[in-house]
């Protein structure tokens, strides 16, 4: 059986703070105190066709910095489920990379080619996102809140359905197979008893725009997620990034 590709980003990081962006798009961020912690995160649904750029970039902390502190960061093809073929590498050598004293510093860049992708997304042609539309984006990602308040997992999946398309072929999956599991992560969730969705607050949603302005992710106060929703200790978030689709915004990731 033919194993369908998957390409995934990887990054181990300790007393940093880093933001890695794949085709301007903030895959992951990391500043914490916490320790060391590896994370790996799927390029596969924003992978273009042709060149596309992973950079890494680094700011000063205020801190003094610790023996442990280090950033690895690389880029692998998943050929089988036990076997990993290495793309891009890079480890921050501080003597190599010096930091700016303020704001972040740019200390890795790669281009990596595909000839093929997963096909054209949405947003690689949409229009950018003005100041303008900021009332259109608040109310697509209030239409998904009052479904998910609702507990009106079916309207959400319609509401998503752009999302559910290409994330589907992200994963060489089915537009149905896609929405289903949708409905089934939902389902479990609302399925508990006592379930208590936030309130949504569009007054201090904050806008950001990514990918050349065709994308916008929606965060509430502090970088959380603008759905959320919580039952015996258990949280569900969504995230929610529009692109521009004809005269209105979509969810699409």
């Amino acid at each position: 059986m033919s194993f369908f590709p998957v390409f995934a980003l990887e990054c181990t990081a300790c007393d940093v703070v880093t933001e890695l962006r794949f085709n301007d798009w903030p895959a992951y961020r990391f500043d914490s105190d916490s320790g060391e912690l590896t994370t790996t995160v799927q390029l596969n649904p924003m992978i273009v066709e042709g060149p596309n750029v992973l950079r890494v970039l680094m700011r000063k902390k205020s801190t003094p910095p610790v023996p442990q502190r280090r950033l690895v960061v690389s880029i692998f093809r998943m050929l089988s489920p036990d076997e990993l073929q290495p793309l891009v590498y890079f480890r921050h050598r501080p003597e190599l990379h010096p930091l700016a004293d303020d704001g972040f510093t740019e200390v890795f860049r790669q281009e990596i080619t595909f000839a093929k992708s997963f096909g054209r997304w949405k947003w690689e042609d949409a229009k950018p996102y003005l100041d303008t539309d900021r009332d259109a984006v608040v109310a697509a990602v209030r239409e998904a809140h009052t479904a998910v308040a609702r507990g009106d997992m079916n309207a959400f999946v319609d509401l998503a359905s752009l999302k559910v398309e290409e994330m589907a072929r992200a994963q060489g999956k089915s537009p149905s197979e896609q929405a289903e599991l949708q409905r089934n992560l939902l389902g479990v969730f609302f399925g508990l008893e006592g379930i208590v969705v936030e309130p949504f607050d569009a007054e201090s949603l904050e806008l950001e725009s990514w990918c050349q302005g065709r994308l916008v992710s929606v965060r509430g106060p502090g970088g959380k997620r603008p759905i959320r929703a919580i039952c015996d200790g258990q949280r569900l978030e969504l995230e929610a990034v529009l692109t521009r689709v004809g005269d209105s915004f979509r969810i699409a990731r």
